[in-house]
């Protein structure tokens, strides 16, 4: 009894386990009364077993409580050290499993969802054996155990108790499916048949419908049977086709092409100087609230899962020979920069050719080696963090107030290594090319620059006009303020705008010169005033000063598959 009571004690204390309570040290602050159902005892009962097992933890009050009954029910126990071995070996294979399989399944783990005990090990036996190796001995040290244990009646008997509920639905499913089907054959055979008369009757009438009676057309080239139709009313302006048609030598018929292209570029520019002229409309910037907000990041866990990471890479190039020692940690949304100092003499090709080796030390896909780092005597080692966490517009716009204020048409892309918002101006860059693999977040940075633009620029600031040759990447756009013209979905409408864009670029570079100024924002700083001062107007009596703006706006010109605009309309592009 005193056994059973042990296990269940152990069984609380992991339940109700708490990485605040001392003595683990994975928050802080550390909570001042323990929360543990076990109390102090549980607390340090749960850390330790969870510490050095794991989730291998719970295994070991499974082992505990299946002694417990097997002595209350007086059940022959194999000896001591025998049940000792057994579960030893079985608790091994599950830890080694558990780190090798699912590391990160258990939140908090210093070492792991298989604790010290699953990586020691599983690090080990890494490397006397290859990966099929690994697997055959974890695999024979699970079954080793359970034979020695004793418990293979039990674990027949927790299998029988877990497949049985899947038993009872398969059986529940497919008496279900037995009904059903023999529902429908049910409602089939209450269909009434058709009568014998009626069913002769349609046969004739579809027979009448498929006979041809009337004369053959050449059509193309094909000789087609023409349906019977009703003869029509003679009219002396109406052309039959009758069998003299086949003998009658064709003649090439000429179709002038449309001369609506023109038409159509001429309209397309008309709508774009009227919204050009138009600087009536005053909006307000968009609140921020309609972002999502920012997620939590867990900088305490990250930090010490950083620390243990840093541990590994000294260790790892200690066994390759090399002399390194980590100065600083960074650590990012989406990966941890190691910054490491060299010895004296030796050489960066020799860390750069250790990626892949490091990479298998610390359990990720890959490593970046940065050497050096710019501005900087020490090499860098970016690590991917086990949890990604999602970078929010919202909070990039709320933490760079003096970016939206320097900067002319500020654009966030995101985070640097360390966290830092990352910031440019689109005005710097006037022509920008995203290109990139599939599923490489390319239409991400495209949403990103229009949003950037979007909440931080009034339409009398900034101006846009968007190509989107797919029709649906660029379409939530197409009710802003900010449009000149409906998102171009033609690309012959698109090439008008292309030319129009050069034509107004033109325009305004005379216009500057006039005013002898070289950049958009100088012009904007005069004023109306100024600006018909030097180009000696008079608002009052010169009709040309109408036509001078008192500001400019940016125009971005937003082109979604420029490849396949090119391809439609590659010469007219490019000129």
């Amino acid at each position: 009894m005193l056994v059973l009571g042990l296990g269940l004690g152990l069984l609380v204390s992991l339940a109700s386990a708490d990485l605040a309570d001392s003595p683990a040290q994975q928050v802080h602050p550390p909570n001042e009364l323990v929360r543990n159902l076990a109390g102090v005892a549980g607390a340090h009962a749960a850390f330790w077993l969870l510490s050095g097992l794991g989730v291998g933890a719970w295994l070991v009050a499974a082992a505990v409580g299946s002694l417990g009954i097997r002595m209350i029910r007086h059940e022959p126990v194999v000896s001591t050290w025998q049940w000792l071995a057994g579960w030893g070996l079985v608790l091994v294979s599950a830890c080694a499993s558990l780190h090798a399989v699912a590391p990160s399944l258990a939140g908090g783990l210093v070492a792991g969802s298989g604790g010290f005990v699953g990586a020691w090990s599983m690090i080990w036996i890494s490397e006397q054996l290859t990966v099929d190796g690994c697997r055959l001995l974890i695999g024979s040290m699970a079954l080793a155990g359970v034979v020695l244990s004793g418990e293979i009646p039990r674990l027949w008997f927790l299998v029988r108790v877990v497949m049985a509920p899947v038993a009872w639905m398969g059986r529940g499913l497919m008496r279900a499916g037995r009904l059903a089907a023999e529902n429908n054959r049910s409602e089939l055979s209450q269909v009434p048949e058709i009568p014998p008369q009626v069913s002769e009757a349609l046969m004739a009438e579809v027979q009448r419908s498929l006979a041809h009676d009337g004369p053959a057309m050449r059509v193309g080239g094909m000789s087609v049977e023409a349906e019977p139709a009703e003869e029509p009313d003679p009219d002396p302006a109406t052309h039959r086709i009758d069998g003299e048609l086949e003998d009658t030598p064709r003649q090439p018929v000429r179709v002038n092409p449309p001369s609506a292209i023109g038409c159509e570029r001429q309209e397309v520019y008309d709508q774009l100087e009227a919204v050009s002229r138009d600087d009536d409309d005053k909006h307000d910037l968009p609140d921020l609230d309609m972002l999502d907000e920012p997620e939590e990041v867990p900088y305490a866990l990250l930090a010490k899962k950083a620390q243990v990471a840093a541990i590994t890479l000294e260790q790892s190039f200690c066994e390759f020979g090399l002399n390194v020692r980590v100065v600083a940690i960074d650590t990012g949304p989406v990966i941890t920069q190691f910054e490491l100092e060299l010895e004296a003499g030796l050489r960066l090709s020799k860390v750069s050719r250790l990626a892949d080796d490091l990479a298998i030390a610390l359990r990720v896909p890959s490593v970046r080696v940065v050497a050096p780092i710019p501005g900087k005597n020490t090499v860098g080692i970016e690590v991917p963090n086990d949890r990604r966490v999602m970078v929010r517009l919202r909070e990039l716009i709320e933490t760079s107030p003096r970016e939206i204020e320097e900067k002319r048409l500020p654009v966030f892309l995101g985070k640097d290594v360390s966290g830092r918002p990352l910031t440019i101006d689109l005005a710097s860059m006037p022509h920008l090319l995203i290109a990139g693999r599939t599923g490489t977040g390319k239409s991400v940075c495209l949403n990103a620059l229009i949003l950037s633009m979007l909440m931080t620029r009034r339409p009398d600031e900034v101006r846009m006009l968007m190509i989107d040759p797919k029709m649906v990447e660029l379409s939530p756009y197409r009710r802003i303020p900010h449009l000149m013209h409906p998102v171009i979905t033609d690309m012959k409408k698109a090439e008008a705008v292309l030319a129009w864009a050069v034509d107004k670029m033109e325009e305004r570079y005379d216009l500057l010169a006039r005013c002898g100024v070289r950049h958009l924002d100088s012009y904007n700083a005069l004023g109306r005033d100024k600006v018909l001062d030097r180009l000696g107007l008079d608002d009052d009596e010169d009709l040309e000063a109408e036509e001078i703006p008192e500001s400019m706006p940016y125009i971005v010109i937003v082109a979604d598959e420029i490849a396949d605009l090119m391809m439609s309309a590659g010469k007219d592009v490019e000129r």
